[in-house]
């Protein structure tokens, strides 16, 4: 039988979007509500209610917080009611649990009076460790603003009889299930200030909350808060240094470590520029890791130009790399860099730094056959060779070895490279000077980056400029359709293609058994170590063209941080939903320069066929795959892909705002829909 829930998300969909029902679920619970209230307002009324039964759940913790709110009696007295119960042999653990959250609840008790509450809780004899432990998390829960939530983290911890118990307290907050992220991140901070347990200790507890966060997104969040807690330098860089080092945490949890870092103002940048460094010149830490603290120093806003080719530089003077690992990081670093300029001169910097003209050589190679490189990161390579190389003959060497190597382009590009090689070839033959010939080749540059470099392509009538710092477009509505509020198609993560049955057996990068389980994954698996999708498995871009593709989860978060984002919500009939619970419809996505685009709720996915709405979020996908705390070394860790997803009701935070929406994760075998962007100043 279909839960009320149920009914009430059918309603939603009906309002909100097309949708059927299926008996597919992505992590979606379903949970039971009654209908039946009795208002009981009398404080022992409902306590007895409470332990006979009758009462349970939110029905109970509102009855009695009511209650409590209701009674004719002065703070004191209230408080000595509720701590009778805390300490009655009669009362059930779950009326004792219902009245530390009602507690908290309740307007009429001051703070001070609900923290000393939680430390009679944390003394009562009859409440196991588990118990006091369910009971910090109930309080942590109810009570109203981050900053109460952390005092009761902190007064809890320190009521806790012996080290073992505060420690157990601690894990049981960080890995809840019940708690939202500001929640958690007040737990994170509460432990990191807490002088009474030993750092050590601090950081395992640190590490098993990361482990338990959703999303990259609130991992991130949870590390910079945590790090902004520790009390010195000393404890800062203690935690780097087990996050780094640690065998759980993946790589790109311990980047955010690294980001973390970058991003906390208390730490100075000589002390940053040091933790970089220590990374990138640790020859026993592994490569990847190593790379992807270069490519994060290489992307940051709180660094200086200067500061970040020091760290190229030390990279490229590192004797544990070998030349294939510089070739990478020189990649890595020119397409992280935020502009042209920035890219040109850590070019010039890369070239100078390398030890010959043929690593030279074969570093501009390398920048110009990435296929990760745009036209300007190859304008760029091709300037640098001029700026950099000293001698005339290894210039225009290394300028002909370039040309010849970049990709075709549009007819007007193509000349001015013909041109430049037929400059490089007069020079051969002896028709004209090599200055003369650089002076040409340098006009000739200048030209390219006007003609299809540099300049940018028109903004495309299905996209929207909104001012983002990357410059990306986003199309207006969804792939599949021109109206914004449509849902348009549905996608399986790396397929170009709808379909009808989304399932294992008709993905096209598995091979399945004839009962569907999944016998290997032929592309984006642990066979390969791909996790962000290629063109050529672009939905957007095998269907729209050049320069369109699905948008990245680090496109997903400029989005995010960068514009406001609004919910327009709908409420079903009182019929269906006594409670009226606002259902989000869409979000209207405002950017900085005052444009904005609609995201319209999807209804959940598509699965075995079938729209599914029982699933209580709704999902755009992205082009990663979700990475797993235990790495890339399990096959099961290519299952997932990233997507942006948000709940179909209404979740309001602290400040009563609705929650916006975050990034989790998706089935890569179910439809999803596509949001693309298009990016100006690809050629791919």
């Amino acid at each position: 039988m279909r839960t009320l829930k149920s009914i009430l998300l059918a309603g939603a969909m009906l309002l909100a979007i097309p949708a059927f029902f299926s008996s597919c679920q992505e992590d979606a619970p379903q949970i039971d509500y009654t209908m039946s209230v009795t208002v009981v307002n009398d404080f022992s009324k409902v306590v007895d209610a409470i332990n006979n039964g009758t009462l349970k759940n939110e029905q109970a913790i509102a009855q009695l917080t009511a209650a409590i709110d209701k009674m004719n009696a002065d703070q004191q007295t209230k408080l000595q009611a509720i701590k009778d119960v805390l300490n009655s042999v009669n009362a059930t653990i779950d009326t004792k649990l219902v009245a530390i959250e009602a507690a908290m609840k309740a307007q009429t008790l001051s703070l001070e009076g609900k923290l000393a509450l939680i430390e009679d809780a944390m003394k009562v004899q009859t409440l196991t460790l588990e118990k006091k432990c369910d009971a910090i998390v109930a309080a942590i829960k109810a009570l109203p603003d981050y900053t109460a939530k952390l005092e009761a983290i902190e007064k809890a911890i320190n009521a806790l009889p012996d080290y073992t118990s505060k420690l157990e307290a601690i894990e049981k907050a960080l890995t809840s299930q019940t708690l939202e992220l500001k929640d958690k991140l007040a737990a994170i901070e509460g432990v990191m200030k807490n002088q009474s347990i030993m750092l050590n200790d601090r950081l395992v507890a640190l590490e098993k909350a990361i482990n338990a966060l959703p999303d990259y997104t609130s991992k991130l969040e949870a590390i910079e808060k945590a790090i902004s807690a520790l009390p010195d330098y000393t404890s800062k860089l203690a935690a780097i240094e087990k996050a780094l080092t640690s065998q759980t945490l993946a790589l790109a949890e311990k980047l955010a470590f690294i980001q973390g870092a970058l991003e906390d103002q208390t730490i100075a940048m000589k002390e940053k520029m040091d933790i970089l460094k220590g990374v990138i010149d640790d020859q026993t830490k592994a490569f990847d890791l190593r790379l992807g603290a270069l490519e994060t120093a290489m992307k940051n806003q709180t660094l200086e130009l200067k500061d970040k080719l020091s760290l190229l530089n030390s990279t490229l003077a590192n004797q544990t790399l070998t030349l294939a690992n510089k070739l990478e990081a020189i990649s890595s670093a020119v397409e992280a860099m935020p502009d042209y300029t920035s890219k040109l001169a850590a070019i010039e910097a890369a070239i100078k730094a390398l030890p010959n003209y043929e690593a030279q050589l074969k570093a501009l190679n390398n920048l110009i056959l990435d296929q990760n490189s745009k036209l300007d990161d190859q304008i760029a390579a091709l300037e640098g060779i001029k700026n950099a190389i000293p001698d005339y003959s290894n210039k225009l060497d290394a300028i002909e070895n370039a040309i010849k190597a970049m990709p075709d382009y549009n007819a007007a590009i193509n000349g001015i490279k013909d041109e430049i090689a037929n400059l490089v070839k007069e020079v051969k033959d002896g028709n004209k000077s090599e200055a003369d010939a650089l002076a040409e080749i340098a006009k000739k540059l200048e030209e390219l980056k006007a003609t299809g470099g540099s300049k940018p392509k028109p903004i495309p009538k299905n996209c929207v400029d909104l001012g983002l710092p990357s410059g990306l477009l986003w199309a207006k509505s969804n792939m599949g359709t021109t109206e914004p509020t449509e849902l348009g198609d549905y996608y399986a993560w790396g397929e170009t293609s709808t379909k009808n049955v989304y399932k294992n057996k008709t993905y096209k990068l598995y091979k399945t058994d004839k009962n569907g389980g999944i016998k290997e994954i032929l592309k984006y698996s642990e066979k390969d170590w791909k996790t962000v999708l290629e063109r050529e498995d672009d939905a957007a871009n095998a269907n729209l063209g050049v320069g369109y593709r699905i948008p990245t989860q680090e496109d997903w978060q400029e989005l995010l941080d960068n514009c406001k984002w609004e919910a327009v919500t709908v409420t079903l009939p009182i019929e269906l939903d006594p409670s009226q619970t606002k259902s989000i419809a869409r979000w209207i996505v405002t950017g900085p320069n005052g444009k904005y685009i609609i995201l319209p709720a999807t209804g959940g996915f598509k699965c075995s066929g079938i729209h599914d709405t029982t699933d209580k979020d709704t999902y755009y996908t992205t082009a990663n795959l979700y990475l797993y705390p235990d790495g890339l070394s399990d096959k099961n860790s290519y299952k997932r892909a990233v997507a942006l997803k948000w709940p179909i009701f209404a979740e309001e935070t602290s400040s009563g705002s609705i929650k916006k929406p975050w990034l989790g994760t998706i089935r890569r075998t179910y439809g999803v829909v596509v949001r693309p962007v298009f990016d100006r100043y690809s050629n791919k």
